[in-house]
């Protein structure tokens, strides 16, 4: 991935430029606007050039030429040459120039070459004339450069159209903060509640409050190291007794409930109301053909539910009989019986909703209002468009910072709702638009995010990890290319079945692929692939060496056996991967000193 430093030039922001009647008007709205800017840049660790104009006493055909048409000069000493009040110039560049390029005549190309600047933030006076020529030139060297509409001025109309219909200067706010990637890992990590440290003794209030944190955890069958839903609960809070979640799901008043969000997931009761209109339309889940073909059966299925409830699939059957529970083999698919489809259905719908898992991990389905807590049962229902604000306001804080195509894949919503949402959420202040280094895409951060400076995080982080739902903003924060094991054919897996990625400090430095080995009694890794460091020179600086990850993975891997109730942990003989044979003596080692 190609590394983009980023650094902000102001330019020309200076008494005499605002002597025009135009241009006065908005000195203080250019000047309130450029010290955002420049705070949102020493937040970024961005480097600042304050541009101004001095123009030289010369006789060169240039100078004659402006003398001819009578443009004005800033001479060195002028009392127009100053900075106009209020500017912060603490801790900036100053670069002096004599023409309207801040290239011309100056070493500004040589400070971006030596710092590996790539991208320019522009603001100052005037459009058409500094700002455009100076934007020019940084093209002609290979450098991106982007127009604050905000902190821009011109008395010229025609200088509008320069900044709104140039498509290489995609338009930001002076409003707009600036993240270096690495504060944007950081910032995710944070969100996700990753980087806290873990309790001596998880309570039923340390495993709600992650869960409202986070919004959401998903659910999958697949048992070959830990149910899923219960592996991003071990990543944050440590090793903790499972039956609080039990406790959790399964009983009266519920703290948290099964649902359709990001795919079967539990989420905070809370949030129940607010994906009531969600529906799967799956094929061959049509109530109204359903209906059609076995008029009685929506009817029978309540029915049995109201009297006998609650009750899984198979017992569901059981009542109704094997008139409805034949299954139609010649269809492709999961070939559902008819009783199945019909309790689908009202799942979907709301009317059903899981009691609890059973041993088997089967649903166990009861009517909603029976399961629902009596406080949530009588909230009126909200609207769609109010859930949607709703739910993004819950995806938008558990990202810390994300866009429109992080957020609407949280809970599974339309990406154009999911804009509008944003709007709101940012008229409303909760979001803020930032940039971050190397991302060409709009980007919003919550407004009550702080940037944390380092992070001590360490984590295994199973497949369906919140952190690690969306793929390219993983790709773009870590540099990790990351895709499930269990949906690849096998010849097609490049690290495994049930690969989990190693997050330590803010970098995902390694993947492992678990199993539970429950006939041998240990954790068995069977795949050990250490990380390239990166995506960006920056991370490079930070990434912690061989010997440190290996210790702490052998020290999580360590944790994570104790948990599973494992006698410890064993490295496949045969396992694949360039740290298999030094973690397996890292592990021996820490057995050793154990």
């Amino acid at each position: 991935m190609t590394h983009t430093r980023e650094a902000l030039v102001l330019v020309d922001l200076q008494n005499a430029f605002f002597d025009e009647e135009g241009l006065a008007e908005r000195q203080t709205a250019i000047v309130d606007a450029s010290n955002r800017l420049i705070d949102a840049a020493h937040s970024a660790d961005l480097p600042i050039y304050v541009i101004t104009t001095e123009h030289s006493r010369d006789e060169s055909t240039w100078t004659l030429n402006m003398l001819e048409a009578g443009t004005g000069f800033l001479f060195q000493g002028d009392e127009g040459t100053q900075i106009v009040p209020g500017l912060k110039t603490t801790d900036t560049t100053k670069v002096e120039k004599t023409r309207d390029s801040a290239f011309f005549g100056t070493d500004l190309n040589m400070r971006f070459v030596n710092k590996r600047i790539s991208r320019i933030i522009l603001a100052g006076v005037s459009t058409h004339g500094c700002v455009a020529q100076t934007t020019r030139d940084a093209f002609a060297h290979n450098i991106r450069a982007t127009i604050v509409t905000d902190a821009v001025a011109d008395t010229r109309e025609v200088a509008r159209s320069f900044v709104t219909s140039n498509e290489p200067l995609p338009a930001i706010h002076a409003d707009s903060a600036a993240l270096s990637l690495a504060q944007a890992r950081r910032v995710a990590i944070a969100a996700q509640g990753l980087n806290r440290d873990r309790p001596e003794t998880v309570t039923m209030r340390n495993i709600t409050d992650t869960l409202k944190r986070i919004g959401l955890l998903q659910i999958d069958s697949v048992n070959v190291l830990a149910r899923a839903h219960l592996l991003p609960l071990l990543a944050r809070l440590g090793p903790y007794d499972t039956a609080l979640m039990d406790r959790a799901t399964g009983r009266a008043p519920r703290r948290i409930i099964e649902t359709w969000a990001h795919e079967a997931t539990y989420v905070p009761t809370s949030t129940f109301p607010l994906l009531t209109w969600k529906r799967r339309r799956w094929p061959g889940m049509n109530p109204e053909t359903l209906e059609a073909e076995h008029p009685d059966l929506f009817a029978l299925v309540r029915q049995v539910v109201t009297d006998h409830g609650p009750l899984t699939s198979r017992e569901i059957g059981e009542h109704v009989g094997p008139r409805y529970t034949q299954r139609d083999n010649s269809k492709w698919g999961w070939s559902w019986s008819p009783a199945k489809i019909a309790l689908e259905i009202l799942f979907d719908v709301g009317e059903l909703t899981p009691a609890r898992r059973s041993r088997q991990f089967e649903r166990v389905y009861d009517l909603t209002e029976r399961v629902l807590p009596p406080a949530i049962r009588a909230q009126p229902p909200p609207s769609k468009d109010d859930s949607i604000v709703d739910l993004i306001r819950i995806s938008a804080r558990a990202h810390g910072v994300g866009t429109i195509r992080c957020f609407a894949d949280y809970f599974r919503l339309n990406q154009h709702d999911t804009h509008r949402a944003v709007e709101q959420l940012e008229a409303a202040g909760e979001l803020v638009p930032v940039s971050v280094t190397g991302w060409d895409r709009p980007t919003w951060m919550h407004a009550k995010v702080r940037v944390p400076r380092q992070t001590t995080a360490r984590a295994l982080l199973a497949p369906f990890d919140p952190l690690v739902f969306e793929r390219r903003r993983l790709l773009d924060l870590f540099g990790m290319h990351y895709r499930l094991g269990i949906y690849t054919p096998a010849h097609k897996r490049t690290h495994g079945y049930y690969v989990l990625p190693f997050l330590l400090g803010e970098h995902l430095v390694a993947r492992v692929d678990l199993k539970h080995d429950r006939h041998r009694d240990a954790l068995l890794v069977r795949s050990a692939f250490a990380e390239a460091p990166g995506p960006n020179e920056e991370a490079v600086a930070t990434w912690p060496d061989r010997n440190t990850v290996l210790h702490e993975l052998a020290s999580e891997l360590a944790t994570m056996a104790s948990w599973l109730g494992a006698s410890g942990v064993a490295v496949d003989k045969n396992a694949p991967g360039d740290l298999a044979g030094e973690l397996n003596a890292q592990i021996v080692a820490l057995k050793g000193e154990i």
